[in-house]
Formats: C-alpha cells, sequence, structure tokens
C-alpha cells in the first residue's frame, strides 16, 4: 500500500485520478511520474496557460477540502462533485475580482462643506483594484476653515466587494478620530449602506 503522500492525495490516489480525468486539462500535464508535489506543480505552470493553471491550482484545493471532509466524517463526494466544485469556486471567484465595480453616488451630495467651528469633518472612501485583488482605503479629516488636519490611508489584501472596503475605511475613520481624541467630529461617506 503506497503511504499517504500528498502526491497520493492529490494525484496517485484512485478518487485524484478520475478527477484529474474529468477536468479536461491537458493529459501530458497532470500525468506524470514525479513524486515531488512542487515539481509538479512547476511541471504544470510551465505547460498550461494561466487561466488552466488556476483551473488545475483549485482542481488541487478541491480534492483536498474533500480528503479533510471524508477524514472528519463529512460528506463524501464523487469525482463530478470535486470537479464542480473546482470550476464553481473559480468561476465565482473570476466573477468578483474581474471587474472594477462602481459605488453609485447621489449627485445631490456632491459638494462638501466645512463643519462648524469646534467640530471636525471627516471624509473616507475606498477603491477597489480587481486585477490586483486590492483595494485602498482613505480617511482624511479637516476643521471648520477645510484645513486637513490628519490623514491615513491603508491598502487592503484580497477585498472581494466594495461594501466591506468601505466598511474598512469607516473602521479606519473612528480609529483615526479616538487615537486624535476629538468628540465632536461628523464622518462623511459615499456609501449608505455602511453609513
Amino acid at each position: 500500500m503506497e503511504p499517504k503522500t500528498i502526491m497520493h492525495c492529490l494525484f496517485h490516489c484512485h478518487v485524484p485520478r478520475q478527477v484529474w480525468a474529468l477536468s479536461n486539462l491537458p493529459f501530458s500535464a497532470v500525468n506524470r511520474s514525479i513524486s515531488n508535489g512542487v515539481s509538479w506543480f512547476h511541471v504544470v505552470r510551465n505547460e498550461v496557460s494561466t487561466d488552466l493553471f488556476d483551473f488545475f491550482l483549485t482542481v488541487c484545493w478541491s480534492l483536498w477540502f474533500y480528503r479533510n471532509n471524508n477524514l472528519f466524517g463529512k460528506d463524501i463526494a464523487t469525482p463530478l462533485d470535486i470537479v464542480s466544485l473546482a470550476r464553481s469556486f473559480l468561476s465565482k471567484f473570476r466573477e468578483a475580482t474581474a471587474a472594477t465595480v462602481s459605488v453609485p453616488i447621489n449627485c445631490e451630495v456632491c459638494s462638501w462643506e466645512t463643519p462648524e467651528r469646534g467640530w471636525i469633518k471627516v471624509n473616507f472612501d475606498a477603491a477597489i483594484f480587481a486585477k490586483e485583488n486590492k483595494a485602498r482605503i482613505s480617511v482624511i479629516t479637516r476643521d471648520y476653515r477645510g484645513t486637513c488636519i490628519a490623514w491615513r490611508t491603508e491598502v487592503l489584501d484580497w477585498v472581494l466587494n466594495p461594501k466591506e472596503a468601505e466598511a474598512r475605511a469607516t473602521l479606519l475613520a473612528c480609529w483615526l478620530c479616538r487615537e486624535c481624541s476629538w468628540s465632536k467630529v461628523a464622518i462623511e461617506g459615499d456609501c449608505l449602506a455602511v453609513i
């Protein structure tokens, strides 16, 4: 009996073999006599397109996911279930990160006004960079004269939707207010779902 190595779990066992046959990946890329998982990944990476390599990695993840479910007494999946999960997961991931998502802005609220004397106005915003799987959040604070008195920016990794990024920007704005010990603040943002 073969030891339960990573290569056994992802390739040599009968279930992974069936999964790879159903995956429609090039036979030459997945049918290798390589005993080392890292070497196998490098070989496949050099033989297929970026899209197919993403799918290859997602199939590996799906195999491992269902292997763990099986080990811990959860439902046993068929090879078709494993391939279907990989396709679905990758499709949803690509959909979520494919295009720049725009947050609708109500143009009636587009003009900025200074706060009352003694108050601080805190504005925050977020921008999604889907191709990089990142978001940038920014906070700027101004006094009654409109003078900038503090600001913060952060880059967030793996933010999949604008509301999450806007919520993180709101939190950054609140942290900045607390850090500066301001008690009279007006916080403004353009995402009604967060405000």
